[in-house]
């Protein structure tokens, strides 16, 4: 994947594969996604997306209206987490703890700072016992995992293997988690979006292209907290 820049300041995130056609899409969080044909020349790109500025404007607009508002830490407040909410508790705690349905959280310091430390720490633990899962399931084992507070990317799989996770994955139901994970380690076979990557993924995981779609719907967890 590369940043692309077109005329008129449109910038997105190209995404090239065997597909035939050229594709524009908005995410939830309004960045623009171009799919293109593995051999398209930007040019013919940077000249599709100067053509539907206007489209892309209005998407924008929509996408930016429609996002949910910033998560706000305060007591009573209920942070997604795997399908369900974790009830926020403002406490004398030293650090946050989660049981039995509730978030405390310490009531000095940097509240959200606090919240990302301890989902980096439970990233750990749940995600990596998921990385572990499907590993053996698969026979696709990363050489290291590492977890992120990334703005945009769920995911990444380097050419060393290397596994990169994001935390605020935990803020979606399990299934999605999953999804996330057999995406980036398919890549360990398939290095692109093409449609023996896409045949694996389904492969491994039935179901792959309903998850895909409803992933669209959580790109605003990731700048939850």
């Amino acid at each position: 994947m590369t940043e692309l820049k077109a005329a008129g300041g449109i910038c997105c995130r190209l995404i090239r594969s065997d597909r035939r056609t050229l594709a524009i899409v908005i995410e939830p969080d309004g960045e623009v996604v171009a799919r293109a044909p593995l051999r398209m020349p930007e040019s013919e790109i940077k000249a599709f997306l100067t053509r539907k500025a206007g489209w892309i404007a209005a998407k924008r607009e929509q996408a930016c209206a429609n996002a949910p508002a910033a998560f706000a830490v305060k007591d009573g407040a209920e942070l997604p987490w795997l399908g369900g909410t974790l009830r926020v508790r403002l406490c004398g705690v030293p650090m946050c703890i989660d049981f039995d349905g509730a978030l405390l959280v310490p009531n000095t310091g940097d509240a959200a700072a606090h919240i990302r430390a301890w989902r980096r720490q439970r990233a750990e633990e749940v995600l990596g016992e998921r990385v572990r899962y499907w590993a053996v399931r698969t026979g696709l084992e990363p050489v290291s995992v590492a977890y992120t507070t990334a703005k945009r990317r769920w995911g990444s799989m380097s050419q060393g293997k290397a596994l990169r996770l994001n935390a605020a994955l935990l803020h979606c139901p399990m299934e999605l988690c999953d999804y996330v994970i057999v995406h980036e380690l398919a890549h360990m076979v398939h290095a692109n979006h093409s449609q023996a990557f896409h045949a694996l993924v389904r492969q491994i995981l039935p179901g792959a292209d309903e998850l895909r779609v409803r992933m669209r719907g959580y790109g605003a967890m990731t700048r939850l907290v």
